[in-house]
């Protein structure tokens, strides 16, 4: 049950699997440790996803070429890997996270372009349907809409090779959430004897909301030679927006009666913790496509040089 509960929410990206097993407490324990202990979460929960709205809406349009040559549709499939080093800054969590430096975001996507002389215009449609799994008690939706406007600087065709380069600006709208019912007994061990004092039963609820807008300009050149296209470029964006948890609930707080007195009685969370992205995201991307006839398959890993995450995309399109 907890080993698939924890399968479920990584691939749902429920940041939930950030709650520490256990709560080790050097100081006086009381009901308010309960409640500022979830108001850190809270923060980490934002921290996860607040910082890389960006990258979350990046993915979802894998072509490889600098220009459409008239028209092109295809479908697509990727994920944010979100670095996991950074997420309890601002609180004094010390989460075990084991081996998972970073949280996969998933999105599947479809797209379309087309040109009219020196002039490219493309949109796409990304993200996750509205998911829910009972088991364990998780929902999760994600929405990405997306325009794009592009300029061919020039086109090559020499030596058996050919290719161009290109410059435009884009516009993507993002809105989703995740949801998670938790309900287990955590122990809280005063002494730290390794001999739990008391437990918190915990029975609380939270909910993580993004929205966002970013725009931004980019510039990305190809290489084509036989089957294979090779592309590469960089983007500069700035995103809007916030990610904002809510978490509520209540904690019951037992005394276990073997060790120091902890303070019995019940806590009512309710707390509300947001994170903004900052700055101007830089990517740099780049991949490798094999072009068959009409149909492309093509493959393309991006990274975020302000806040460190990657991007993964694969699809296939149909290009005329």
């Amino acid at each position: 049950m907890k080993t698939t509960k924890l399968l479920i929410l990584i691939a749902v990206c429920a940041a939930a699997l950030l709650i520490p097993g256990s709560f080790l407490f050097s100081q006086d324990y009381s009901l308010a440790d309960a409640e500022n202990e979830m108001r850190e979460i809270a923060v980490a929960l934002s921290n996860t996803f607040g910082p890389n709205l960006g990258g979350m809406s990046f993915i979802g349009e894998p072509v490889g070429y600098s220009f459409t040559p008239r028209f092109e549709v295809g479908i697509a499939g990727g994920a944010v890997l979100v670095p996991l080093e950074d997420i309890a800054a601002g609180t004094s969590l010390d989460l075990d996270i084991g081996d998972l430096d970073r949280l996969p975001i998933p999105a599947i996507a479809a797209h379309g372009k087309f040109s009219i002389r020196r002039i490219e215009i493309g949109g796409k449609i990304a993200g996750i349907p509205t998911l829910s799994f009972d088991e364990a008690g998780a929902e999760v939706s994600n929405i990405i809409i997306g325009g794009k406007v592009r300029y061919r600087l020039l086109n090559f065709k020499t030596f058996g090779l050919k290719g161009g380069a290109s410059v435009g600006g884009f516009y993507e709208y993002m809105n989703g959430y995740v949801t998670l019912t938790q309900s287990e007994s955590t122990p809280i061990d005063y002494d730290e004897d390794g001999t739990p004092d008391g437990y918190i039963e915990n029975a609380a609820g939270f909910k993580t909301e993004w929205n966002s807008s970013t725009f931004g300009g980019e510039a990305q050149a190809n290489v084509q030679l036989l089957i294979f296209n090779i592309f590469a470029g960089t983007r500069l964006s700035k995103s809007f927006g916030k990610a904002e948890t809510v978490l509520s609930g209540t904690g019951n707080i037992t005394d276990a009666g073997t060790g120091p007195v902890i303070e019995e009685g019940a806590v009512l969370f309710n707390v509300t913790e947001e994170s903004k992205p900052e700055g101007i995201d830089t990517f740099l991307y780049g991949g490798v496509e094999v072009k068959i006839l009409m149909l492309n398959v093509t493959g393309k890993i991006g990274y975020n040089l302000s806040n460190k995450n990657y991007t993964i995309d694969g699809g296939v399109r149909m290009q005329f």
